[in-house]
């Protein structure tokens, strides 16, 4: 079953790095504000993605009335909720401000480093599952995470559901001791 996209959802694009808010839908077609850009999409080419993802950098327009939650911390957000969904987006642009002068080793770098930290910090939480969002692209990162992967003896990941995540999204199962 399809989640329903309305005005103000958070959506990631299928098969492409972008991530935005929904601002108008007319006619079948979805206005998507990225990085204060407005792009058209059909439903087809999107997925809802929930407002507190980790590292999340869109926003609405600043015209756009919606309560967002997303900068504001918690005391207790160094513990990730067992139930929320636990969703690690790994792309560049959700990692760092700014990519300027960021060699293509330097950004997977990144990316796998991210990766580790937040498998360590949710099997440290004892928390059972984590989806991460690497895309599609060439494979390049794909590869190199499951090599990471590969080297916990207490994970087991499959691809996450294409009709919840789209392409490009790993779901890791952690056995806590």
């Amino acid at each position: 079953m399809e989640k329903l996209i309305k005005v103000g959802d958070f959506v990631s694009v299928i098969d492409d790095i972008h991530q935005g808010v929904v601002v108008k839908i007319a006619n079948n077609i979805f206005s998507i504000d990225i990085d204060g850009f407005l792009y058209d999409y059909n439903r087809a080419d999107l997925v809802k993605i929930e407002k507190h993802l980790d590292n999340i950098s869109v926003a609405p327009p600043k015209d756009f009335n919606m309560q967002s939650n997303r900068n504001k911390k918690s005391k207790n957000s160094s513990k990730i909720s067992s139930q929320s969904k636990n969703i690690i987006d790994l792309h560049i642009h959700h990692l760092t401000n700014s990519e300027r002068g960021m060699s293509k080793h330097d950004k997977l770098l990144l990316q796998l480093s991210t990766a580790k930290t937040k498998i360590d910090d949710a099997i440290n939480n004892k928390n059972s599952k984590l989806i991460i969002i690497h895309g599609v692209g060439k494979g390049v990162l794909k590869n190199e995470l499951i090599k990471l992967f590969d080297s916990y003896t207490n994970i087991e990941y499959y691809d996450a559901s294409y009709q919840d995540y789209g392409q490009g999204a790993t779901e890791i199962k952690i056995y806590n001791n």
